[in-house]
């Protein structure tokens, strides 16, 4: 679990973005923290950077999958709130 210590640098968002799931090796459409669905290990990836296939969890688990938890906002024309088309 993302973990904060001023609440104020963060907006809360209702963004369908969040809940989409990808698969390991898809670039990130956003920058931010991804988390595993399958695990809950969390990395930072830049967008357009694959995302992460290389922490361990079992077979039995399943497949590396990611959910947008934290969007790095650079840009408010394309943030989760506003999705580029």
């Amino acid at each position: 679990m993302a973990i904060f210590k001023y609440a104020q640098c963060f907006t809360l968002s209702r963004s369908k973005a969040f809940d989409l799931v990808f698969e390991a090796h898809q670039p990130a459409p956003y920058e931010g923290i991804y988390q595993c669905v399958v695990c809950g290990r969390e990395a930072a990836v830049p967008q357009g950077q694959e995302l992460p296939a290389d922490h361990d969890h079992t077979s039995e688990q399943g497949y590396w999958q990611w959910r947008l938890v934290a969007y790095a906002e650079h840009d408010t024309a394309r943030s989760p709130q506003k999705p580029a088309p």
